[in-house]
């Protein structure tokens, strides 16, 4: 599944509750097991295709004990940890590991990957092993050169409806000047609140365009 979205509009946090989810699923049945990765611009620690690649594998690893002969075989292959893996044999890692036990991987925002397009060659290579056990999850802004590499790999498309967000913002603010404790003074003591409200509300829908509302100063949008 890709599921695209404008800046702000709510895919990490979707990416973060179903991560959330299968994991608790996966406390469940231990015979699955779940990795994910965050690119982030903002750290460079969070940029690599390779970095991602290593993780996923460690984090597999770390879930089924039946994967540790494997990860202790490509540790042998890099001379006892002398030199870092190849892209070739974290591939055969990976693949290997996947195909030993059903496994859901979810990658946030592949438009903030500094090589995105290794990253997109990545995604392409694991889609030809043609595992039956992996389920995936990517997210990214909406753009040409990832819409034209996951098209024809995922087979659900999902965009993020920005009237939805929208509305969605919406119920949020009314439910702030509704029922905040911060707000209960002028509730109280401003002689039209209601049309005051309805232009805080207006003008934070605006102003956001789009995106979630993350701790809004209210007061001073008024």
């Amino acid at each position: 599944m890709w599921l695209h979205g404008i800046p702000g509009c709510g895919k990490t946090v979707l990416s973060a509750a179903v991560v959330q989810d299968v994991l608790e699923d996966c406390t469940i049945d231990s015979v699955k097991a779940v990795a994910y990765f965050y690119f982030d611009f903002n750290d460079a620690h969070k940029q690599s295709s390779e970095l991602m690649m290593k993780s996923l594998i460690f984090q597999i690893a770390g879930k089924n004990p039946d994967c540790l002969p494997m990860l202790d075989s490509l540790w042998a292959q890099c001379d006892d940890g002398t030199r870092g893996p190849s892209l070739r044999e974290l591939y055969r890692t990976l693949r290997q590991m996947i195909e030993s036990q059903p496994t859901y991987i979810v990658l946030d925002a592949l438009d903030e990957c500094q090589d995105k397009d290794r990253l997109l060659t990545i995604l392409e290579k694991i889609s030809e092993w043609k595992c039956n056990n992996l389920h995936t999850l990517f997210t990214s802004r909406k753009e040409q050169d990832i819409e034209d590499s996951l098209e024809d790999l995922v087979e659900n498309i999902i965009p993020i409806d920005r009237g939805k967000v929208d509305r969605d913002i919406g119920h949020y603010i009314r439910h702030r000047l509704t029922m905040d404790r911060a707000f209960k003074s002028l509730r109280k003591n401003c002689e039209d609140w209601k049309g005051e409200k309805k232009a805080i509300e207006k003008n934070l829908r605006k102003g956001s365009q789009g995106m979630h509302v993350v701790n809004v100063n209210l007061m001073n949008s008024s």
